[in-house]
């Protein structure tokens, strides 16, 4: 039981930043790192506005505005 109560103690530490070991922290920052890489990778290009301006010659990647969003809000939302 004691083992438990000091593991549990040295991950509540090092959650909320009061133990000086920081091996986990700097651990999971490189799985952070690429999670959030993969996350960036797979996002939609939005453009913050109600009307899609396309210049002539630009690449017609998938673009999301705010009438996209609402409509995905719609879609996620409404049963």
């Amino acid at each position: 039981m004691g083992r438990i109560t000091r593991f549990c103690n040295a991950l509540r530490g090092a959650v909320y930043g009061q133990s000086q070991d920081k091996s986990l922290v700097h651990a999971d920052r490189n799985s952070y790192d690429g999670f959030k890489e993969n996350i960036i990778l797979t996002h939609p290009k939005f453009v913050p506005s109600t009307h899609l301006e396309v210049k002539k010659g630009e690449p017609l990647d998938p673009l999301m505005n705010l009438h996209d969003v609402r409509d995905v809000i719609k879609r996620f939302l409404s049963f």
